[in-house]
């Protein structure tokens, strides 16, 4: 009943006599549960029908919309048209789940193709032609640098059913920006990304716990075209460095990719340069593969405010040999790819921007189209649902949404084995373990932000620990220098003791403020022990002068 009163709540009524009818085919399937005769053939033959009619109701609406008279209110059509789709998307799901559950014939593999059907795809060339309606002509000269980024970005998560709503409250204020004007009939661009780790994800670890001065290591192509790679080195740094986090990248044709990879090609940069040794040293080699396709809003001469917005990302594990830097397509198996469930906003601004963001994104991000997910990670998030055996955090993002990755984790883990490009003969056997489904009781990886007064403060209590040491060493020295020999150099060797005492007590809270570790920042022995110092000394000083 929860479902029917869904479905009354949702239904547009203008349009009810198009919708898959779900009681109807629920009828047919108490019609199987009661074995009546010919009961299986005639819900095959309903759903087909029910099927065909949504299908060209549809195809025919988009062929009756009347391009000579779009305008920037056809967005209202567009997003009651998506509704109508994801709700019959919907009910296609939920009443086969219903039928394979009290039926002897299975249909969700016959009928997986339409479950996952993505109709809202064929509305994004009359998006595309909305969105040149709001297009303003643009003039100055450009401001956009593809090869180095340096900018403040957020991430959001957004349900299926709202990437075209979404689309359409961005378009008014930001076009989307087409990377090939020769292609109509999509708004989008596959872009796929190689990520290099080691066998013991030192790089994933470092990037999950946000570590200063943390790298990651990528190879991206942008379609089927991978004759000419981009090699990119992202860089984190924290707030307190004072330091913008970055990317940067160049060009390398992908005959050289293997040569470079094992150090046997140089690459005339000092980025080249600095890529290389980093795979190198730390033995990195293609561990993981994200393909999506973005769609991009931004203005042609400035990326001062940019938004993209990824759908369909899937994540890959790549099995690549010592000959290969990407696992062929033929080789890949079913297990080894992860469809994410939502579609992924990055909302990217520069300049002032940054503090005072647009007031129209202010209403997006405030808005139950998106879901906030700080620190959100492709690359962490694919590592971790192929190799959790091997990641003791959780992602922060997964622990508070486990109900959408719980089942979908690959809990059968294989020991993984160092497939490094640049080792001769690499193992790639495979074992069981025998603890895989064991659940092991893990921390859970919470974005920390680091102030810079945290840093200050540190400061602070060390010159105050610095001041008392001077002082009883200047005291030290005066007695000394008075005759009290005894005292003075009692005095000056607790003024020392202190001194180094407070130096020790400063680089640790000061490594681990850098490095984000959990410690405990309180000082529980430091004063009892300069008091008791202090006390000691007076009491010597007493019994030798009397």
């Amino acid at each position: 009943m929860k479902f029917t009163n869904f479905l009354n709540e949702n239904i547009d009524y203008d349009w009810k006599d198009y919708y898959i009818n779900y009681d109807l085919l629920k009828y047919k399937i108490h019609n199987i549960i009661k074995n009546k005769p010919n009961s299986q053939k005639e819900f095959i033959k309903t759903l087909d029908e029910e099927w065909l009619k949504y299908k060209k109701f549809i195809d025919t609406w988009l062929n009756d919309f009347d391009e000579k008279n779009l305008n920037k209110e056809s967005i209202i059509p567009i997003i009651k048209m998506n509704h109508f789709m994801q709700i019959n998307q919907e009910v296609l799901k939920k009443i086969i789940t219903k039928h394979d559950k009290n039926s002897n014939i299975i249909l969700k593999p016959s009928w997986d193709w339409k479950i996952n059907y993505k109709p809202f795809y064929k509305m994004f060339s009359i998006i595309k032609d909305i969105s040149n309606l709001y297009q303003e002509e643009e003039v100055g000269e450009s401001k956009i640098n593809n090869q180095n980024f340096v900018r403040q970005s957020a991430k959001y998560w957004v349900k299926k059913e709202n990437i075209v709503p979404l689309i359409c409250q961005v378009i008014p204020h930001l076009p989307i920006y087409i990377f090939d004007e020769d292609i109509d009939d999509h708004i989008y661009q596959m872009i796929s990304s190689v990520y290099f780790d080691n066998k013991e994800l030192d790089i994933c670890l470092e990037r999950l716990d946000k570590r200063e001065n943390a790298k990651l290591i990528r190879i991206r192509y942008y379609g089927n075209n991978q004759d000419n790679l981009f090699i990119e080195r992202k860089v984190h740094h924290e707030n307190w460095t004072q330091k913008d986090s970055s990317k940067d990248r160049f060009i390398l044709n992908s005959s050289k990719i293997m040569s470079y990879m094992r150090g046997d090609f140089q690459v005339d940069s000092n980025l080249g340069r600095e890529i290389q040794e980093t795979i190198l040293d730390r033995e990195l080699y293609p561990k993981l593969r994200t393909i999506y396709k973005r769609i991009a809003f931004q203005l042609k001469n400035t990326n001062e405010v940019r938004l993209s917005l990824d759908i369909d990302l899937k994540m890959i594990k790549e099995n690549t040999t010592h000959f290969d830097w990407i696992t062929p397509e033929k080789d890949l198996i079913q297990s080894d790819i992860y469809d994410f469930p939502f579609a992924v906003l990055e909302v990217k601004l520069q300049g002032d921007y940054v503090e005072n963001p647009p007031d129209w994104i202010k209403n997006i991000i405030n808005s139950d189209l998106v879901i906030s997910q700080p620190y959100f990670s492709k690359y962490i998030h694919g590592a971790y649902m192929f190799f959790n055996q091997n990641i003791n955090k959780i992602p922060h993002w997964i622990n508070n949404n486990m109900q959408y990755f719980d089942n979908q984790l690959k809990k059968d883990v294989v020991i993984d084995i160092d497939n490094s490009p640049f080792k001769s003969s690499p193992k790639r056997n495979k074992s069981n373990c025998l603890v895989c489904f064991q659940k092991p009781e893990k921390n859970v990886s919470v974005p920390l932000k680091v102030e810079p007064k945290t840093f200050f403060a540190n400061e602070r209590t060390y010159l105050q620990w610095f001041n008392a040491a001077i002082l009883m060493a200047s005291i030290g020295m005066a007695v000394f220098t008075a005759g009290e020999k005894e005292i003075g150099i009692v005095l000056n060797s607790l003024g020392f003791s202190t001194l180094l005492y407070s130096m020790n007590s400063y680089r640790k809270r000061n490594w681990a403020l850098k490095n984000k570790i959990a410690m405990n920042y309180q000082d529980e022995y430091g004063p009892y022990l300069l008091s008791f110092g202090v006390i000691t000394s007076f009491i010597v000083s007493i019994i030798i002068k009397f």
